[in-house]
């Protein structure tokens, strides 16, 4: 399990500053402000030293991929970037 701490978490309608993400087998298993966040013993801490984190955020400023533009089918162009990183 990895740990991101001392972010800020961009949400969908605020910020969280002060915050932690949990991270298990590439899946995103917990989030929240650290004082409130219990991080698991044993987690490889990663120190984001106050930067801001976009959780599950995709970046579909790029408008196209593999020939498939965002609008058209945003799910197959963010499956493509998923594949290539």
């Amino acid at each position: 399990m990895k740990a991101i701490v001392n972010a800020t978490l961009v949400m969908r309608d605020h910020l969280i500053p002060e915050a932690a993400l949990l991270i298990e087998d590439g899946r995103i298993t917990g989030f929240g402000e650290m004082r409130a966040l219990s991080v698991p013993a044993g987690c490889k801490i990663i120190d984001a030293q106050g930067l801001f984190v976009g959780p599950g955020l995709i970046d579909i400023h790029t408008h196209a991929s593999d020939k498939v533009f965002f609008i058209d089918d945003p799910v197959a162009a963010a499956q493509h970037h998923l594949r290539h990183g």
